[in-house]
């Protein structure tokens, strides 16, 4: 049977578009079929990123926790020697810079404050610091209250720098930095029983650990204990070294004092005054009005005295009435103007009963004498200020007499004058 060519040529063109149908499938599979891998690609690639951010957070926080367990191995390893060197040393100077080191190796911030409170003025004073140094050479003093630092140091709260912006016992003030060096991004105050004894400051932390606050507060107990311990020690010193009833230095401090401040002039080359004198008829005014007004004449003598004399000065009460000032670098004319000074203050004062003694007023009489030219030695000092003393009851009391050596043919060795 004869095929036309018509009917070839339709069957040709069906084959091709069946052939071109096929492609078109073909293809259209194939985009469908890379679609689908490039979405599995685009998730795995998801995944991977998401893995990547989980790995790095994993790493920060093995970061983090490797701080904090070297800031805790630190805490163990140097706490054994703070605790050795606190209570080994109980000078009250050398608790801040001990604090500051102990801090210092714990967090190494870029700044650390130790202030010490004084409950006479309510006066923080900067006492060791870190990262930040006052203009004008002294200590920085911050009033209770006033800042974050004394904000702290009055509530007696630990605070770090989130709690000064969200905390609701702020009352919803806006507490700022007191002065512009300061860093406060973790503050803790030092307290015992109640009383706060100082406040510690610590800013530019490189990391903040978990703890920090418990950490920072643990290093500020450690501060109280040692303040504590430091003034309770000062105190006993105080009352094994000083008279009870007048303040003053007993007889075997002062020596001890002295022996040291010769030795002192003797390296230094510089010269030592010393001044000694008693109340005039003490004993009268004892007889006459009772041994408790005579212990408050003595009481108010010792004021009178502290209140007197310069700070490196030495006063005692050297036995009974009498008394004795050791005045370091201080030539014998400048000690003559002291003495002058001291008696006319008692000659001045008004005491209880006064009028019932000669002359009507309560007077001392005294003698002074000068290293090096009047001994090298705190006894030959005393000595001939002693022998002083004696010149001017001579005199008639309520007088000052210098000792003064000299050498004479005639045998004379020594005379006095006012």
């Amino acid at each position: 049977m004869a095929i036309d060519q018509s009917t070839i040529v339709t069957i040709l063109f069906f084959i091709l578009g069946c052939f071109i149908v096929g492609i078109l499938f073909y293809i259209l599979g194939m985009k469908i079929q890379m679609r689908r891998r490039s979405d599995e690609v685009q998730r795995y690639q998801d995944e991977i990123r998401q893995n990547d951010n989980v790995f790095k957070e994993v790493m920060e926080t093995v970061s983090k926790l490797k701080v904090e367990n070297k800031s805790l191995s630190g805490i163990f390893v140097f706490l054994p020697e703070f605790a050795r060197q606190i209570n080994s040393n109980l000078d009250r100077r050398n608790i801040a810079p001990l604090l500051l080191k102990l801090a210092d190796h714990i967090f190494n911030p870029q700044q650390i404050l130790i202030f010490f409170f004084d409950s006479r003025t309510e006066e923080l004073s900067l006492k060791a610091a870190k990262g930040f140094e006052s203009k004008d050479g002294k200590g920085m003093v911050i009033k209770l209250g006033q800042g974050k630092i004394g904000w702290v140091a009055q509530r007696q709260i630990t605070m770090d720098a989130i709690d000064f912006q969200s905390d609701v016992r702020l009352e919803k003030a806006s507490i700022q930095n007191e002065h512009h060096g300061f860093r406060c991004d973790l503050i803790a105050p030092m307290i015992h029983e109640g009383e706060t004894l100082g406040v510690i400051s610590l800013g530019g932390l490189p990391t903040h650990m978990r703890e920090q606050k418990i950490i920072i507060k643990m290093i500020a107990d450690l501060g109280s204990i040692a303040i504590y311990n430091a003034r309770l020690f000062n105190s006993i010193q105080i009352a094994a070294n000083h008279d009870g009833l007048t303040k003053l230095m007993n007889r075997k401090y002062f020596m001890q004092r002295l022996g040291f401040e010769i030795n002192k002039a003797e390296k230094e080359g510089t010269q030592i005054s010393i001044f000694i004198f008693d109340i005039d008829f003490f004993k009268a005014y004892n007889d006459g009005n009772g041994h408790l007004a005579g212990d408050e004449a003595l009481k108010v003598i010792g004021r009178l005295l502290r209140e007197v004399v310069r700070e490196d000065d030495l006063v005692a009460r050297y036995g009974g009435e009498e008394f004795i000032v050791a005045l370091p670098n201080t030539p014998k004319m400048g000690a003559i103007i002291v003495a002058e000074k001291i008696r006319k203050m008692f000659e001045d004062y008004h005491f209880p009963n006064q009028e019932t003694l000669p002359g009507g007023k309560m007077t001392i009489s005294g003698g002074l004498s000068s290293f090096p030219e009047d001994g090298r030695s705190s006894t030959d000092l005393i000595s001939h200020a002693d022998q002083a003393l004696y010149q001017a009851k001579a005199k008639g009391k309520n007088t000052v007499v210098a000792y003064e050596a000299v050498y004479f043919s005639d045998g004379e060795t020594e005379k006095y004058y006012v």
